[in-house]
């Protein structure tokens, strides 16, 4: 995160300095294309806010549940278990949409990559933690998206 994370932040600056600064990493994206990424900063934004409320005091910078976590279940990790990934993924491609920027696309993209090898880092850490809870929350949600069931 700390290779991926600051190309993208400082394009993502001189893009809202001086759009003119990046224009060789442009590609062309129709007007109402790039305006969905207003939509989905504010999807990604939500979820974040959602995320922490129900999160509360177990949220950590490290793949480490806390000595006192607790199993949550409730808001949007009813239908995924890493939601602040997906909020994340959210975010980053609002960013390529507003900004119709491969740099910004790649890092996004790069970044998500890097968020999916952690996630199952985190997830054998949980398993470990909860045990048999855990797994059966696991076959219920999906990781990033909602399973959706017949």
């Amino acid at each position: 995160m700390a290779i991926v994370g600051p190309p993208v932040v400082l394009v993502c600056g001189l893009f809202l300095l001086q759009p003119r600064w990046v224009d060789a990493s442009m590609f062309a994206l129709p007007g109402w294309l790039r305006l969905t990424g207003v939509g989905f900063g504010a999807a990604g934004a939500a979820l974040f806010a959602w995320m922490f409320r129900h999160l509360d005091l177990n949220v950590t910078s490290t793949a480490e549940p806390r000595e006192r976590a607790t199993l949550v279940t409730s808001g949007p990790y009813r239908w995924v278990r890493h939601p602040m990934y997906t909020a994340a993924l959210t975010l980053a491609l609002a960013a390529t949409c507003l900004t119709a920027n491969g740099i910004v696309g790649v890092g996004g993209a790069a970044m998500f990559g890097l968020l999916a090898v952690r996630s199952r880092i985190e997830e054998a850490r949980l398993v470990a933690k909860f045990g048999e809870r855990y797994r059966d929350y696991q076959a219920r949600t999906g990781r990033f998206l909602p399973r959706w069931r017949s």
